[in-house]
């Protein structure tokens, strides 16, 4: 098998490139791509696992990070939103038949998450929901997250 890993931010995949390097690991290759205009050469692609580690609004790291309750505004999480479906229309359209899709945030807004699976699967019935999962910090004793896996059934 491969492993495609793409990010819109140059930096990211630099660290990503020097972890596959290190790690000798030669199945992985990278991508420096808008997960919301996917290049041409992926639209193409078929894959059996797409993972979006969706840009969100990181309110499940308060405990780590409580100066992003200082700076989110209501507009950012309207943007992050509109954001991340665009990523989900575009990457859905590259799981094959059979094929899983899986969105993780590190936020526990139900706007970002269970509403954003919801309103995609009405929009995507070629998609089922499969499990899902909140992860609470309080309940966890870690930071909050999201889970959604989802099957392409046609």
């Amino acid at each position: 098998g491969k492993i495609l890993a793409l990010d819109v931010h140059p930096h990211r995949i630099k660290l990503v490139d020097q972890l596959v390097e290190k790690s000798g690991a030669t199945i992985i290759s990278t991508l420096v791509a808008d997960a919301t205009n996917l290049p041409q050469s992926i639209k193409g692609s078929i894959f059996d696992t797409v993972l979006i580690d969706a840009p969100c609004s990181g309110l499940g790291v308060l405990r780590r990070k409580p100066d992003i309750k200082m700076t989110i505004m209501p507009s950012d999480l309207d943007q992050i939103q509109k954001l991340q479906e665009s990523i989900l229309n575009e990457s859905s359209a590259c799981v094959k038949v059979g094929g899983k899709l899986i969105y993780v945030t590190c936020t526990i807004n139900k706007k970002e998450n269970q509403q954003q699976i919801s309103s995609f699967l009405l929009a995507h019935p070629q998609f089922e929901l499969v499990e899902e999962q909140q992860y609470l910090p309080h309940q966890n004793d870690a930071d909050g997250f999201y889970m959604a896996k989802l099957i392409r059934v046609s």
